[in-house]
């Protein structure tokens, strides 16, 4: 179909964007530099009112599921609970497991914003 000689220069072209790519991807503009924000109640809690864009990782399991997802110890994290109680034990436990960007909002209960309520 094509000549030996536009099939090599194809192969080449095709390898340079795929290096393109990846190099792209690796740049340190595309590092996650949103902050993330943590509801550390429990599933059921979370289940039945958040705030959009907030992810579950109860108190229980808060550190490993970071660890797990593989959170940048210098990311942003903002976290919530109910009342306030639990979210500031959740920052000293992030705290003392060397994350050094957290801050803790409170409870949702005197948020003001749109809670999200997936069973409605």
């Amino acid at each position: 179909m094509f000549s030996k000689s536009i099939t090599k220069k194809m192969k080449k072209y095709f390898q340079i964007l795929v290096l393109s790519i990846l190099l792209v991807g690796c740049s340190d503009d595309n590092l996650e530099t949103e902050p993330l924000l943590i509801d550390v109640r429990t599933i059921a809690e979370y289940n039945s009112g958040y705030i959009e864009g907030a992810v579950n990782y109860p108190t229980d399991v808060l550190v490993e599921r970071l660890e797990a997802n593989q959170i940048d110890k210098n990311r942003e994290i903002i976290l919530y609970c109910r009342s306030g109680f639990r979210s500031a034990n959740s920052l000293i436990q992030l705290q003392k497991a060397g994350y050094t960007n957290v801050s803790d909002m409170g409870g949702i209960i005197f948020y003001d914003g749109v809670i999200v309520r997936p069973n409605k």
